[in-house]
């Protein structure tokens, strides 16, 4: 009985599907090993081209299942086969770790300056009115709020918000303040003005006085001096 063709193809691709390469452009890290030798072939007779440490990142090109190695690039541009084992398609736990370290570390900075900008806008609002002070409380609960960065990155955002807001509310209390202080300033000088009215008619009053008493007194002597 012949053989079909297709069986031929089929029987065929079969014995090609150990050599076959792996999804190409997939990305891989080298594992928990601390080092890794990355050789120019897929074999320990070849040479050693370069050393890859623990986290490094590779772009997967091809797998040679049957030799147990792995051709990869890494970022650096180094081309080469690793053993397939020594490599794994997730992020490393520490690498993860330091990244969010890093992250924490970002926030908790900008943390820092949040409460450097709370604290100056406390001084410069200082002691003054029943409205600064709900200013100062609603400061106090943002202030509240900042510790929460480190568990909600998302927090910072909404904390910037609010802070912009009380800028606006604390900068609408300085106006008015200046406002009633300008008024201030203007009643004091009507007042004083009219003190200087009632004095400058007091003395007006007094010289007046000075004029028709002595005139007074001088008919009435003259009169008595006639008996």
């Amino acid at each position: 009985m012949k053989e079909h063709p297709v069986r031929k193809l089929i029987l065929a691709a079969c014995l090609l599907i150990p050599f076959a390469s792996a999804t190409a452009d997939e990305t891989a890290y080298v594992s928990d090993k601390l080092e890794a030798q990355l050789r120019s072939g897929p074999s320990l007779q070849n040479k050693i081209v370069r050393v890859l440490h623990s986290g490094v990142k590779l772009t997967v090109l091809e797998e040679d299942k049957e030799a147990g190695y792995t051709h990869v690039v890494s970022e650096s541009g180094a081309d080469g086969w690793i053993l397939t084992r020594h490599i794994t398609s997730q992020p490393l736990a520490r690498a993860q770790l330091q990244d969010t370290t890093q992250k924490l570390d970002s926030l908790t900075q900008e943390n820092k300056q949040l409460h450097a900008e709370l604290d100056s806008l406390k001084k410069q609002i200082g002691d003054t009115n029943n409205a600064k002070e709900e200013a100062i409380a609603q400061m106090q609960r943002l202030n509240n709020e900042t510790a929460q960065i480190r568990q909600a990155s998302a927090g910072s955002v909404a904390l910037l918000e609010e802070r912009n807001q009380l800028l606006e509310k604390t900068a609408a209390l300085e106006n008015e303040l200046e406002n009633l202080r300008r008024e201030k300033e203007t009643l004091a000088e009507k007042d004083s003005q009219d003190w200087f009215m009632k004095g400058a008619g007091v003395l007006l009053g007094g010289i007046l006085l000075g004029f028709i008493l002595p005139k007074l007194s001088g008919g009435r002597r003259r009169g008595w001096d006639s008996f």
